[in-house]
């Protein structure tokens, strides 16, 4: 019968991060849409290290402090460097308009231009058309049949789009013979 022997591991130390490197992988974090794990795999560290780092940055302690004053300054600087890659993707885009790989720096223009807008608290997407809001019920009814091809539109509405109407003007429906 084998005796079961006990081998103390040694575990390994903690590595500590200075508040500088904690700031810069919150920034990646922000950047990486809070996906930790595809954020810890980009920067190199141990998921649970990024979820401590993570859990620490709401502390009232003074490194976390000062974490969050660091961490803006951090998205600002990961949003320049975003920006940096994207101005040099448009060059690309724009020297190898007919080679196959132009539609690849115009992915990775794409996608820092999203980070950077992102970083900087901007919108990266635009939800909706605030246009058809303005439609009084007659107005919408018109174009639903416009749309589907029930009428046909005789005379079209000085004031369409919206955006374009001048302040105070009335949006007049079209005219439509059915």
């Amino acid at each position: 019968m084998a005796t079961k022997t006990t081998t103390a591991l040694a575990k390994r130390p903690k590595r500590l991060y200075s508040p500088e490197e904690r700031a810069t992988a919150l920034a990646q974090l922000d950047a990486h849409h809070g996906n930790v794990k595809a954020t810890a795999r980009a920067i190199g560290i141990p998921f649970s290290s990024l979820k401590r780092i993570i859990e620490a940055a709401d502390g009232d302690t003074e490194r976390d402090v000062r974490v969050r004053s660091l961490r803006a300054e951090k998205r600002s600087q990961l949003a320049d460097v975003f920006d940096d890659i994207t101005w040099n993707a448009a060059r690309q885009v724009l020297d190898r308009i007919g080679d196959a790989s132009a539609r690849d720096a115009a992915v990775v223009m794409g996608i820092s231009t999203e980070k950077a807008l992102l970083l900087r608290g901007q919108p990266t997407v635009i939800h909706g058309d605030n246009r058809l809001a303005a439609l009084s019920p007659d107005q919408r009814r018109a174009l639903r049949a416009i749309l589907a091809g029930e009428v046909q539109v005789v005379e079209s509405a000085p004031c369409l789009p919206v955006a374009d109407c001048a302040e105070g003007s009335v949006i007049q429906s079209p005219q439509v013979v059915e």
